[in-house]
């Protein structure tokens, strides 16, 4: 992802355009700055990242240092991985239970079995969402034996 011609980024996380600034805003349920550009929607943090940083390597992802979806300044991002975003959410207090061994098990084992996420979910009584995040976050860190 990178802006288009005409369009530039300054290290506050500001887009400017051929003859303005842009005006970020908001659509998505965490509260990260989007600019529409020729009728395509860009995270101001992604473009951050890319422009001044480098292209996002696989598997990371854009994480916030101090929680804050809304400050997109270079110095309070940078790429990680989506554990140690997870972890970031528990210590800026954006999550406030951390999820028990047990439960992160639970839904791992049963997608070894190739179990459906909503079935997953269904049998064990959580949202879809958090056995998503599950899966996410701790499946590629687990061993492939239980």
């Amino acid at each position: 992802m990178s802006l288009p011609d005409g369009y530039s980024i300054n290290e506050q996380g500001e887009v400017f355009g051929p003859r303005s600034k842009l005006t970020p805003y908001s659509t998505q349920r965490g509260g990260h700055l989007r600019v529409r550009i020729r009728g395509s929607h860009y995270p101001v943090h992604r473009l951050m990242l890319e422009t001044f940083v480098g292209p996002r390597p696989e598997g990371y992802i854009c994480r916030h240092l101090d929680g804050d979806p809304t400050n997109n300044h270079l110095s309070n991002l940078c790429w990680g991985t989506p554990r140690e975003n997870y972890d970031d959410t528990i210590r800026h207090g954006r999550l406030k239970k951390p999820p028990s061994p047990e439960d992160i098990y639970a839904v791992l084992f049963l997608r070894k079995f190739k179990f459906k996420l909503p079935k997953v979910a269904q049998f064990l009584e959580m949202g879809l969402s958090t056995v998503e995040r599950y899966v996410r976050t701790y499946g590629p860190s687990l061993p492939r034996t239980f």
